[in-house]
């Protein structure tokens, strides 16, 4: 296998010759302005044979002769090793004992499988220029096919078939015009994608061929822990090859052998690039206002894992780079959002403010949008210790000011350039452009850390000049040590853990701002005063007189329950003051954080409620009888010892909110009934779910659960109960005017 590798790169060194200088920045050859010629190239390139002419040039205009031709398809058929005895032989009258060719037109005129023929009159004319149809014949041949296989006189039959099989696919050249080196490249590589006579695409000769395979990253971490390796929707490999940065995002072939990419073939597909403009739970808009319907499961290829949209959707900042993948239909099929930045593409604004501090990263570019905290935002929203991503191809310029204060407690590989660093107990990776403010500091100083939106460290600075404000939810605290979820302004979050500054009051289901002390000891301190105001307005986006920032992070919660993150999409359209419990303006004066009272629902656990009792033991009093509690749902059964005995009905629907040990239900609602509903009152638009009965309508939450009472399991989806039942019986939560939702769907 190896020599036939061998053989397809030499083969193919001869179309390009010996080029020996750099590509263009994008990948391509600065001389090539056709992007499928520019496209054949780079496949070319990958397989190790093409460097460029002088000065990144490619020469796609200049010819080839027969000869030239004639060695490759040699090669290319794995022969080269006969050619040495083929060259004392006199086959066509000018292809003399001294030609540098006549081994290898010797062997392909030879034999039953003969690959070529003369000119007629004993001729060959091996520095002609091959054209065209003489061209196709031979790759023809070289896939198995033969005269017997056309039907005309040639050239004809051949250019039929080859048409047929693919090969001339996007030529149109004159079959008799001798075909430019461009061309050639073109043609070679639709030969590889081609299958041949006997069955099987000719690539797969060389190693195993994976199709509509999506470039993820081209330099992520292999399994066996080595870096450049290549990152795809079908796996990640090790490779060789230098694969331009221009085809991540891109949909098309890889060619595996010995576990190794050999070469990545782009073959298009449709697809767009945009910048997010407004993020929900089933969809989204760019930055024209066109809107992407985004079934929760959708596929979400990041540069580093496989994830869904429902996954996803919450962190994705305002702003992101989305690329969207669609099937046959239009619709979406799969999404590529890039999670990472590039190292040097971030700056942070350590000095005073005045204009903009970040034109370092523009690189003279206008017309560009800046993003902050998720947001929208000016030059004057830019603030000292800022640090910002500039995503060139976006032409966006990302600004976040999450800061978070600590003892230095270790750095690796040292303090003098640290890669990572360790603070409140959790190692955080080190940019370039923080190593110098680092420097500034020694192991056990108190220092304030300055992050990117993925929570990379891009600076530092004293504690006296600038404050922590990175908030998190505290997610446990037991026996003095505390687990902590920060939410950053972009990507997602990370759980902090370690020693807890005790504070005499339990904060955990609390929003806290987060900080370290000289011990190491994670210190937490409540959020502070809110915003009062009388009605939150989810249209007009405003607080009182307070515009919403589209940036908001929006959480609910029942009395003292862990708060749940919710989209501005599922809330109603007004919302009384009596159910915000805290509410915090942004820089610019908007509302960035909600934290209301059981507003949508979301914070219950929905399913079947069934009560009973259980004998229990106390080693005070003795035996004792506990009434008890059994939701189950399609995740399975959660049991409850303590719960509202007045409020549910036994053996009903119903949904409940468990106290933070998990033990009590703190609240609990009985769901409402529709019966005999039609399957066809089901509609989704743009990836939202409703159901309409009586002429209301009410939203069908994502996480609806679907029961098949005849067989006594839970159904995978909505769609696979509507199958399997024309009517249905369904329950909801409350009211859609106050934020209800379906919530349960039962079919016989």
């Amino acid at each position: 296998m190896k020599r036939k590798i061998m053989a397809l790169i030499l083969a193919l060194a001869l179309l390009i010759s010996a080029m020996p200088a750099a590509l263009a920045a994008d990948g391509y050859f600065t001389d090539i302005s056709d992007h499928d010629v520019a496209r054949a190239a780079e496949t070319l390139r990958l397989l190790g044979v093409v460097d460029g002419v002088a000065d990144g040039r490619f020469a796609p205009g200049d010819h080839l002769t027969r000869a030239q031709f004639c060695k490759m398809a040699i090669i290319m058929k794995g022969a080269e090793g006969l050619e040495p005895s083929y060259r004392s032989r006199t086959i066509f009258s000018d292809v003399t004992s001294t030609h540098w060719a006549r081994g290898y037109i010797n062997l392909a005129a030879s034999g039953e499988n003969a690959i070529i023929s003369g000119m007629g009159n004993g001729l060959f004319a091996p520095d002609q220029n091959i054209t065209f149809a003489q061209a196709v014949t031979i790759l023809s041949r070289l896939l198995g096919y033969s005269d017997s296989d056309t039907s005309m006189q040639w050239p004809d039959g051949y250019m039929t078939l080859a048409e047929s099989i693919g090969l001339t696919k996007g030529l149109s050249i004159d079959p008799y015009a001798a075909i430019t080196r461009g061309q050639a490249a073109e043609l070679f590589c639709a030969m590889l994608q081609c299958d041949t006579r006997d069955g099987g695409m000719f690539l797969s000769r060389f190693g195993t061929v994976t199709e509509n395979v999506i470039l993820l990253n081209n330099d992520a971490v292999a399994a066996d822990g080595s870096s450049g390796g290549v990152f795809t929707s079908a796996g990640t490999y090790k490779t060789d090859v230098d694969i331009s940065d221009s085809y991540v995002g891109e949909r098309g072939t890889v060619v595996v052998n010995g576990g190794k990419l050999i070469v990545f073939i782009p073959t298009g597909g449709s697809r767009t690039t945009v910048s997010a403009s407004v993020i929900e739970a089933s969809w989204f808009k760019d930055s024209n206002g066109v809107r992407y319907s985004v079934p929760p499961a959708t596929v979400v290829y990041t540069d580093s894992e496989i994830k869904t949209w429902s996954d996803i959707w919450l962190d994705m900042p305002v702003g992101s780079n989305i690329t969207v993948y669609f099937d046959a239909k239009g619709s979406v099929e799969a999404l590529f959002y890039a999670t990472s930045a590039a190292n040097d593409n971030v700056a942070v604004a350590m000095d005073e403010v005045k204009g903009n501090p970040f034109t370092s990263l523009l690189e003279a570019a206008t017309g560009y949008t800046i993003y902050k905290n998720g947001a929208e935002a000016s030059v004057s929203d830019l603030r000292r210790y800022d640090v910002a991503e500039y995503d060139k191809a976006a032409k966006l310029l990302r600004v976040n000011d999450v800061k978070l204060t600590g003892c230095y407690e270790n750095a690796y590989p040292g303090t003098a350039s640290p890669e990572k660093i360790k603070l409140l107990g959790q190692v955080f990776e080190v940019l370039p452009s923080a190593q110098e403010s680092l420097a500034k500091f020694k192991l056990g100083d108190m220092m304030t850390l300055l992050f990117t939106s993925d929570m990379r460290v891009a600076g530092a600075v004293a504690t006296a000049d600038a404050a922590g404000n990175a908030v998190g939810i505290v997610k446990s605290w037991n026996s003095g040590n505390i687990t902590v979820e920060l939410l950053s302004a972009g990507r997602g979050g990370m759980t902090i853990s370690g020693e807890a500054v005790s504070t005499g009051v339990s904060l955990v289901g609390e929003l806290v701002v987060v900080s370290g002390s000289n011990g190491g000891k994670i210190s937490v301190r409540p959020l502070g005063d809110t915003i009062k105001a009388e009605k939150i307005d989810t249209e007009a986006m405003t607080y009182g007189s307070c515009a919403i920032s589209p940036a908001v992070k929006v959480f609910d919660r029942v009395g003292s329950s862990m708060p749940v993150s919710v989209s501005l999409s599922s809330l109603p359209k007004e919302i009384s003051y009596d159910k915000v419990l805290y509410a915090r303006k942004d820089y610019a004066g908007r509302i960035d954080m909600l934290v209301l009272n059981d507003v949508t629902g979301d914070c219950y656990t929905y399913g079947a409620a069934t009560t009973g009792t259980e004998n229990r033991w106390n080693e005070f009093t003795g035996s004792y009888t506990c009434s008890v509690l059994t939701i189950t749902g399609k995740d399975g059964a959660a049991t409850y010892d303590s719960y509202p005995v007045n409020v549910l009905n036994n053996n009903s629907y119903a949904g409940v909110v468990a106290s933070l040990d998990g033990r009590r239900v703190i609240s609990a609602v009985n769901l409402t009934r529709i019966k005999d509903v039609s399957r066809s009152a089901f509609r989704t638009v743009n990836g939202v779910t409703t159901l309409t009965v009586d002429g209301v309508t009410y939203p069908v939450a994502d996480n609806v659960q679907c029961y098949n009472g005849a067989a006594r399991e839970w159904f995978e989806s909505l769609d696979d109960a509507r199958r399997f039942s024309s009517t249905l019986t369904v329950y909801y939560d409350r009211s859609p005017d106050q934020g209800g939702k379906i919530r349960i769907v039962v079919a016989e």
